[in-house]
């Protein structure tokens, strides 16, 4: 039967065509090649960054992963792709030149000069989008201030004074995370304390030790989240206990079944020369989302 996400799909293209909209983005499910956007026979694709991620779905390597992401790719369309990783670039390559699609890679985008943001993964979506719009439009106006006016909600985003969210929830972005958190305390010269839940479906281990690694943490504040997915607290907090051993990392840990409690209790002991950042999971970002309006 029909997933929940096709579904939704189902609504909003009813919605679409009685409404007619001169443009309609859409974002796959998961994946491509299977993907139930693909009955749409689209103009423009984008493939942003690929990582190993839904592995269980999509294969154990990149090269099977960029596979069915490159299945979103039509016949003489035109495809722009983060042509960042070797292994992904040469997949898509092939799948446009076997579609006679035309190809328009990020590196042809100085996206690096983009000054809206610290962020490079926000760099490299701007860019995406701009390389896009530049296909779609015969003119863009205006791009410095609609980049400056976009919000996007848990990606480095900051609620409060040094309260920063990130949704990163797999390997590649909690790499991203890192290098944007040791920026962001060193320009404040604040100590970090950091709230995470990570979901069970996810790297645990590496990406534990991705953070432990990276960044010195005062304080960690480890939470469930109200999901099916919602890992178990003891397991994260025996994967963080490992893993600081294994790095030398000396932290205090508290741990929360609730998120909400757990980011409560992490906003009132914050002192004013420490900064707190919330990660994992997109779902934990919407969850403290909700509780800080």
């Amino acid at each position: 039967s029909p997933t929940y996400f096709e579904y939704i799909f189902y609504i909003a293209t009813v919605f679409f065509s009685k409404t007619n909209p001169d443009y309609v983005i859409l974002e796959t499910g998961m994946g491509g090649r299977l993907d139930v956007t693909n009955v749409f026979e689209d103009t423009l694709s984008i493939i942003t960054s690929i990582g190993m991620d839904h592995m269980q779905f999509l294969g154990n390597s990149i090269k099977e992963i960029a596979y069915e992401k490159a299945g979103i790719i039509k016949h003489n369309s035109t495809v722009i792709f983060d042509d960042s990783n070797e292994e992904a670039n040469e997949i898509i390559r092939e799948f446009a030149k076997a579609k006679a699609a035309k190809i328009i890679p990020l590196s042809d985008f100085d996206y690096e000069s983009l000054k809206f943001t610290y962020v490079k993964y926000k760099k490299k979506a701007a860019a995406l989008a701009i390389l896009g719009a530049g296909q779609l439009l015969n003119t863009i106006d205006n791009i410095d201030e609609a980049l400056t006016k976009t919000v996007w909600h848990g990606r480095m985003e900051e609620i409060g004074r040094d309260i920063i969210i990130d949704g990163a929830h797999n390997v590649p972005a909690i790499k991203e995370f890192v290098d944007n958190a040791l920026i962001v305390s060193k320009n404040r010269n604040k100590e970090i304390k950091l709230l995470i839940s990570i979901v069970k479906d996810k790297e645990i281990e590496e990406m534990f030790d991705i953070i432990t690694a990276g960044l010195d943490v005062k304080k960690y504040y480890l939470t469930s989240i109200d999901s099916y997915r919602s890992n178990d607290i003891k397991k994260l907090y025996n994967s963080l206990n490992i893993l600081l051993e294994k790095n030398k990392r000396q932290s205090k840990i508290s741990c929360y079944n609730s998120s909400i409690e757990a980011f409560n209790e992490a906003k009132k002991e914050k002192a004013d020369d420490e900064i707190l950042f919330c990660v994992g999971s997109l779902y934990l970002m919407g969850e403290i989302l909700e509780g800080n309006r």
